[in-house]
Parts: C-alpha cells; structure tokens; sequence
C-alpha cells in the first residue's frame, strides 16, 4: 500500500471512530445537567471562536446570497442538529445511528429528486430497499415492547436527516465551499441562537461541572463542523469518495458496538440483523461497484509500474 492510501484509509477509519466517538459522548453529555439546547450552544460557541477569524480574513463569505444563506443555515443548522440531539435523548444508540446515518443515502436521494428533479439511479434504489428492510429487522423488538419513546427518537432522526439531506442538495447545486457552509450552519447560526440562549441559560451553567463543560465543548465544537471535514477531505482526496463511503457505513456498527461496551445499552439478533442489513444498504446506495473494482485493481498494478505508474494512479 502507497503512502497515500495508507492516508487514505488512516483517515477513513478515523472518520468512523470520530462519529461513533460524538455519538457515546453526546449521550454521556445528555445524562447530565446540561440539555439538548446547550450541547448546540457549546458547538456553535467553540466552532464559531475558532474558525470566524479565518473565515473573516478569508472573505469566505462571497459568492451566495443572503437568501441562499438562510436556507442553507435552516437546513444543515438549528432544527437539524437540535431535532438530533433530541432524538439521541429518546432512543437507543443503535437506532439513533440507523435511522440518522442509515436514512441519509435514502432521504438524500428524495431530496434530490424532488427539489431538483435528480433522477434515482438503480443502485440507489437497491440500497434504499436493503436500508428499509434493516429498519425493519431493527424496529422488531420496539415494535414488540410498544416503546412509544423510542419511536418519538426514531422519528425525530428521520426529520432530522430530512432537514440535513436538503442542505446536501441545496450545497451540492450552489458549489457551495467548506467555508461557506461554516458561515451557513456555523457562524450564522450562532449570531441567531447564542443570544438567546445565554439569557436563558448562562446562569444555569454555573451548576455544570468545567471537566464537563470542556468535554462536550470540545466534541460538539470541533468534531462535527471542523475536524470531522477535515478528515473527510483527507479521506476522498487520498482514496476516492467511495471507499470513504466505506467508512460512513461503517459508523452504526461502530456506535452500537461502543454503546454496548460504555453505556451497557443491549443488542438482539433482531437489532444486530437490523445495523448489518443497513450497513450493506448504505454500502450497495452510496458506493458504485464497478468504479471501485477498477480502482482496486488499479491500485493492485502500482505495484508493478513502477514510480510511474504510481504518479498515473494517484492523479
């Protein structure tokens, strides 16, 4: 393996232990004082302080209108975030990782085709039914026990990635660039949400503990809008988007798995069946074969090439 794809895929497994990682902490945080509202309060304050000041210097802001500003920030920003975080409060982790990162591929595709009449593609199709079929294997046991809250969580994600899969078409449409989309759902979201909630809450986060405070800090402000792009990027330049998609599909596993071994949360065949019957949905939806065998087998010939050939491979 090159050093570039040993990057590659160095980052593509980061990216899946990054989110599982948000997902358990973000739990542990809600089992404290602190509340969905300042969990997204921390994440814009901390994100807003570190990237503002390059965004400024930047002038990353030119190129969209107010107008497409506003739709970006209410699609990828406030309801989307505060509708997963109160979906994590109310469901398992198991089903929280479902519903939110199985459904993407599905909803986005949705979203595609009716806000700008992009057409649904075979493979997409294949794996939206394989994703259903695994929320359903999934759903058997909330089903059996009449968990009435639980399915309140479940819903919650589905909107949640709902909101979320419009901002992924709306930014793919406009070329909308990484700075931008901090402004978007970052910092303008903060201008907005940060003011009232310190008039509600500031006082009230005087009782949180500060070892608490720098935690959810840390995680809510740097994982989600700045270190997880990051790696991302690093990923899909070193390897391609659809190996990284990969390691997307990878992160229900990856969460339900922690969630077992740190918070003791339970896993059923049903369930087990449900989160590897999503995975290879999300795999078969997001990820094309065909490119990837070639790439594969491209990757398989460096080693014959030459000095040459690599320079061919990775450009």
């Amino acid at each position: 393996m090159n050093s570039a794809r040993l990057v590659g895929v160095t980052a593509g497994v980061g990216l899946t232990c990054l989110w599982a990682c948000w997902t358990i902490i973000t739990r542990l945080g809600l089992e404290t004082e602190l509340l969905i509202f300042d969990l997204f309060a921390l994440r814009l304050l901390v994100a807003t302080v570190l990237v503002a000041p390059f965004l400024l210097v930047a002038k990353s802001w030119r190129g969209l209108g107010w107008g497409q500003y506003a739709v970006l920030g209410c699609l990828g920003g406030l309801p989307h975030t505060l509708m997963a975080y109160a979906a994590l409060e109310r469901t398992t982790v198991a089903h929280f990782s479902v519903f939110l990162y199985g459904m993407t591929p599905l909803l986005t595709a949705i979203a595609g085709y009716l806000l700008v009449r992009k057409k649904l593609d075979r493979r997409q199709l294949a794996g939206a039914c394989i994703i259903l079929s695994g929320i359903f294997a999934l759903s058997f046991d909330a089903f059996q026990g009449g968990q009435g809250d639980v399915w309140l969580g479940n819903s919650m994600a589905v909107v949640s990635i709902a909101l979320f899969a419009g901002y992924l078409v709306y930014a793919e449409r406009w070329h909308i660039s990484l700075g931008q989309s901090l402004i978007a759902c970052t910092v303008l979201n903060a201008l907005v949400y940060l003011p009232g909630w310190a008039l509600f809450r500031a006082e009230a986060m005087l009782q949180v503990e500060l070892s608490e405070l720098l935690l959810q800090g840390g995680f809510q402000g740097v994982v989600p809008g700045i270190l997880s792009f990051y790696i991302m990027t690093l990923a899909t330049r070193n390897i391609g988007a659809d190996m990284t998609a990969l390691f997307f599909a990878l992160i229900p596993i990856a969460s339900a798995g922690l969630a077992v071994i740190v918070l003791g949360e339970q896993l059923s065949v049903a369930m087990l069946a449900g989160l590897l019957l999503t995975t290879a949905g999300i795999v078969t939806a997001s990820l094309d074969l065909k490119k990837l065998k070639a790439k594969i087998m491209g990757a398989n010939s460096v080693a014959v090439t030459g000095d040459d050939g690599i320079a061919r491979v990775d450009g």
